[in-house]
């Protein structure tokens, strides 16, 4: 018996051992597993970091954003996950990779890539001051030539302003081409100008070449930070790890088991988080469009008229530019609703939708900008922004006799014999005001004045 009680705990001391054994052994295949897969994190964190700065590059060099206060968050972060990865590629759970990939060699490509990064924001820079300094090279020669005499010199000179305008937002190599064509013929053209004038166009072809330059070395940078080596390095040390985990997670069936299942579960996550997601945002986009625009003539309606005038205004405030509001009143819609019904009277306001829209369309250009939308019933309201320093009343003028024009035309079909015409009130900003409701009502007050001067007209307000 007590042989028999020696060899039961032989056997559980054994049985013991072992399972000691087959536990540190399994926590040690866990420990390392832990640790590379926390590289790996660190090198997908990494990766879209790296992918996160080339979109930001992109938005920068397209003109969607020209803050560098976000690239330089994205550099510091970069910095800070390349730091990590060095001490963590230096730690003993994984001292075998460091067999297989170079950390000094990934340092070395990110060095390289934040000198890219500096390149392309000291380039971005001086593209963007040689381009502001061309406009203001064109209005002084424009200030010191006939326009007739010299017209097709100063049709020259504005092509190549446009041009260069074109390459801000397109980097197609035909614009660049046109423009070196363009500047080949300003060189060649030898204006019977005083020297002064001469100096200046000298001036404007040197900086246009300048300008011209810098977008190329530009567009020859932008190609290396979107490709850079360091983003397949990452490639490379991700396929490493992942190599190694899969023979670790396959020798362990039970951590492959758990993995599968995760990996599955992380998967249908995923999926419906972006079948989720995309009806979310399909949600979002489809009632911010309704809550916009007007049901009947697809109009903006009043809520997206006073942002418009909110954003207007801060835009004045910041530009120094100014702008109107003008106010249209259907007259004699009144009558066209009570005799011939509500289906006639949304025709009409269909169709001066359709006018109204159309005059958007003729006057929205660089120097002004045209936003059309109805307030309710016969109210309509035109938005007018003036790119300039100073307030253009002709153009708005412009645009107030267009309207009344359009509004007095013969109405269509049955309706050509009803009698239309718009009563319009102009009030202007920020010269009249920088309130919105005050501006609005303005704009009324100068409305009602047309009503009483015989319809069919225009008036800008007056203090009294």
């Amino acid at each position: 018996m007590n042989k028999q009680i020696k060899h039961y705990v032989a056997l559980f001391f054994i049985f013991l051992l072992l399972s000691l054994l087959i536990f540190a052994n399994f926590n040690s295949q866990i420990s390392t597993l832990k640790s590379e897969n926390n590289l790996n994190l660190l090198l997908l964190a990494l990766h879209k970091q790296d992918s996160d700065i080339s979109q930001l590059i992109l938005k920068s060099h397209s003109n969607l954003n020209s803050n560098f206060d976000e690239l330089a968050h994205a550099q510091k972060a970069l910095t800070e996950q390349i730091d990590s990865l060095k001490l963590l590629l230096n730690s003993n759970n994984i001292i075998n990779i460091n067999e297989s990939i170079s950390g000094d060699n990934l340092y070395l490509l990110y060095k390289k890539r934040l000198n890219q990064i500096e390149k392309f924001k000291s380039l971005h820079a001086n593209v963007n001051n040689s381009l502001r300094y061309l406009p203001k090279l064109e209005q002084q020669i424009r200030s010191q030539l006939d326009n007739r005499k010299f017209s097709l010199l100063i049709q020259t000179i504005d092509n190549i302003v446009i041009n260069a305008l074109g390459l801000k937002v397109f980097t197609e190599a035909r614009i660049a081409k046109k423009n070196n064509r363009i500047l080949l013929t300003l060189e060649k053209m030898t204006p019977d100008t005083s020297e002064e004038s001469k100096e200046l166009i000298r001036l404007f072809i040197w900086h246009a070449h300048k300008y011209q330059a810098l977008r190329k070395e530009m567009n020859l940078l932008i190609p290396q930070l979107i490709n850079n080596p360091l983003a397949a390095e990452l490639d490379k040390l991700e396929k490493i790890i992942g190599g190694m985990q899969f023979d670790k997670i396959y020798k362990t069936k039970k951590i492959r088991f758990y993995i599968l299942l995760y990996a599955g579960l992380l998967s249908v996550l995923i999926v419906a988080f972006l079948i989720n997601r995309r009806y979310l945002i399909n949600n979002v986009l489809r009632h911010k469009k309704l809550s916009e625009r007007d049901q009947l003539t697809s109009l903006n309606n009043r809520r997206s008229f006073i942002f418009n005038l909110e954003l207007a205004l801060k835009n004045s405030r910041k530009n120094n530019s100014h702008g109107a509001i003008i106010f249209i009143d259907l007259d004699g819609f009144k009558e066209i609703n009570d005799t011939l019904g509500h289906q006639a009277g949304d025709k009409v306001l269909i169709t001066i939708a359709n006018r109204l829209s159309g005059i958007e369309n003729k006057f929205s250009k660089d120097s002004i900008e045209l936003n059309i939308a109805r307030l309710g019933g016969d109210e309509f309201v035109v938005l007018v922004e003036l790119n300039s320093p100073d307030i253009d009343r002709g153009i708005i003028e412009q645009v107030a006799q267009e309207v009344v024009m359009q509004c007095a035309i013969t109405l269509p079909d049955e309706l050509k014999n009803a009698d239309l015409s718009a009563s319009v009130g102009i009030c202007l900003f920020p010269l009249q005001g920088t309130d919105i409701t005050l501006l609005l009502n303005n704009a009324d007050k100068a409305m009602y004045h047309s009503k009483r001067k015989g319809k069919n007209c225009y008036t800008f307000y007056q203090g009294n």
